[in-house]
Order: C-alpha cells, then sequence, then structure tokens
C-alpha cells in the first residue's frame, strides 16, 4: 500500500566524534532537534531558519567570510532592530544586543564548522525576496511592508552557480555535505508555483551531487511525497509533516547515515529522556526513590563508557542530591 523509496547505501556514518552542521529550513530544524536530543555535537542555523538557497549561502559566508553586518543589512521595524541576513530569532529592542546576539552565535558556528565533517542543508524553496532598498536577499522579511520587496524565482542555473562558487571554497573539501530538500509545502506560492519550486531545488542538488563527489541527496522530500502520501501524515495546517512523519524520516535517515554505534547510544539517551518527561501518579516514595536510583546508575554508566557526551544534566536530573 506504499512506494518504497530506494535510498542507495553510503560510504560513510555519522558518529559522536564527527561533528555536524545543519542549515536550512524549517525541517533542517527538525532533523537538528533530533540530532540534538541525543547530544550528537552539532550546530544548527546559526542565523535562524533559511528557507532559500542564497539565504544559506549568505548563512555559511557570514561564518567563513566574515561579513560585516553594516546599516545596510539592519532594519527598524515595529520597535525591533532586525537584520536582513538573519531570521526573527535575533530581533531585539537594543541594536547593539541584536548584534551581539549575532555575533556570539556566529562565533560558536564557526567552531563547530571549523572540526564538522558533515554539513547538511535543506532547501525550502527556489523563492526569494529581494529587499529593494538596500538590494539584498532576505532571510525574513521582518513584517516589512510588501512594497518594499520583489519577489523572484532563482532559475536551477542559478542556484548551481552560487553553489557552485560555495562549495568550491578550500573549507569545504574535507567535508561530506548531504543536500535535502523539505517536503514542507510552500502553498502561499500557489500549488503550482510550490511544484516549480521544488523542481527547480531538486534539478539544482541533483547537478551539484554530479560535480562534487563529497555532495550527496537524501530524498527527505520523496519520502513524504511518495512513501508517505497521506494526508495523516501532516500537522494541522497541511503543509508541514508532523511528528509521526519526522520520526519516520529520522529513521530512515538513521538507518542511511548514522553508525550503528551510535545508533545504540542514542536509543539509550531516548530512554532515559522518556524517563525524566515521565509524571509519575500517586507513586508510592520508597519506589520513586528506587526508580530514580536505578536511572541515575544507567546514566553515569552511559556517561563513565562514553565520557565525551554531556550527560551532566541527566544526572543532576535523578541525583536526589541536587
Amino acid at each position: 500500500f506504499t512506494t518504497q523509496v530506494e535510498i542507495p547505501k553510503t560510504q560513510f556514518s555519522i558518529g559522536y566524534d564527527t561533528p555536524i552542521m545543519i542549515v536550512g529550513s524549517c525541517f533542517a530544524q527538525n532533523i537538528g532537534s533530533k540530532m540534538a536530543e541525543f547530544h550528537l555535537p552539532i550546530a544548527i542555523n546559526p542565523c535562524g531558519v533559511a528557507f532559500n538557497p542564497l539565504s544559506v549561502i549568505n548563512t555559511f559566508d557570514l561564518i567563513n567570510r566574515h561579513i560585516e553586518i553594516n546599516d545596510n543589512a539592519l532594519v527598524y521595524n515595529d520597535n525591533l532592530w532586525c537584520s536582513l541576513y538573519h531570521s526573527t530569532k535575533f530581533s531585539d529592542i537594543n541594536k547593539d544586543e541584536m548584534l551581539n546576539n549575532i555575533e556570539s552565535e556566529l562565533n560558536a558556528a564557526r567552531m563547530i564548522f571549523s572540526k564538522a565533517k558533515f554539513i547538511i542543508i535543506t532547501l525550502g524553496t527556489a523563492w526569494v525576496y529581494k529587499h529593494l532598498k538596500s538590494n539584498l536577499i532576505v532571510n525574513n522579511c521582518h513584517k516589512l511592508p510588501e512594497k518594499e520587496f520583489c519577489r523572484e524565482l532563482r532559475s536551477v542555473e542559478q542556484i548551481v552557480d552560487a553553489f557552485n562558487r560555495l562549495f568550491s571554497e578550500e573549507c569545504f573539501r574535507d567535508k561530506q555535505i548531504i543536500m535535502t530538500v523539505s517536503p514542507v509545502r510552500h502553498v502561499k506560492d500557489s500549488l503550482h508555483g510550490n511544484n516549480i519550486s521544488k523542481a527547480s531545488l531538486l534539478l539544482a542538488i541533483d547537478k551539484l551531487v554530479e560535480k562534487f563527489s563529497n555532495i550527496h541527496y537524501f530524498p527527505a522530500y520523496e519520502i513524504v511525497i511518495d512513501e508517505l502520501r497521506d494526508y495523516r501524515f501532516y500537522a494541522d495546517d497541511l503543509t508541514h509533516p508532523s511528528t509521526m512523519a519526522i520520526n519516520y524520516i529520522w529513521d530512515k535517515f538513521s538507518e542511511w547515515a548514522i553508525a550503528p554505534l551510535t545508533t545504540q547510544i542514542a536509543n539509550e539517551i531516548r530512554k532515559i529522556n522518556l524517563a525524566i518527561s515521565h509524571k509519575p501518579i500517586n507513586c508510592n516514595p520508597e519506589q520513586h526513590y528506587l526508580f530514580r536510583k536505578q536511572m541515575l546508575e544507567k546514566v553515569i554508566s552511559l556517561q563513565n563508557r562514553y565520557p565525551h557526551i554531556d550527560l551532566s544534566q541527566q544526572i543532576m536530573f535523578f541525583d536526589e542530591t541536587h
């Protein structure tokens, strides 16, 4: 009752010793959150969620080229200072506070990027918004009037050329790059416009995979569109994948790219996190104490076996002395 998406086996595997950077759409945020939940070394969207290819590229340029965020890239609207390179996550009533938060996030991202073995990029749409006054492609419109922007569809060739420049830089040559297309449908572009956009992204990635031996494609888009293909796998807005769909894609991605030992450790951490989220009802105090003691022993044992994974928060939760 479903069409299985064939995913070619990879020659690499992601583990706790392979730092990862994820940049892209809210789907990238979802997958990144899964990795963070299992304490994989990861940086997620240091400029906030980035939907279009040029905003993704701008994120890497800010990290690697140390581009100055000058007044041309800043706007003040609705009592907030905002950066056209960033999402609303960084907006602030205080300009200096906003810039300090941006620089702090970028510095942390630079440390992860310098060590990263894997880069995961999820593209959401080929449609971009250009801010007319600054002539910048924006990450977010920040609720500015529509008349201040023009909307453009980036062609396959434009997307490929932009990524060719980025991936030809020396700092990307020792990294494995995994590219995906977000299954989130951008219905505001119209269904036809969304399909044209997704097709442009898919064609562009296909050309990049052909050119660069270290670029790989993971078919998250096809898994939702073809393998799941049912509105029960979407959230209430009928455009974003549901939690069930995200978990399904994560399982597929784990089988494809995550090292078996890493999956085993992640499953142990998942059980610990479930125990933390469990709310006891009418629990016998002695039983509850015993439960916490047993869980603490499990977490300490896991921490001792894998000292490079920080489980200090879990230890503190179960340790009655804190």
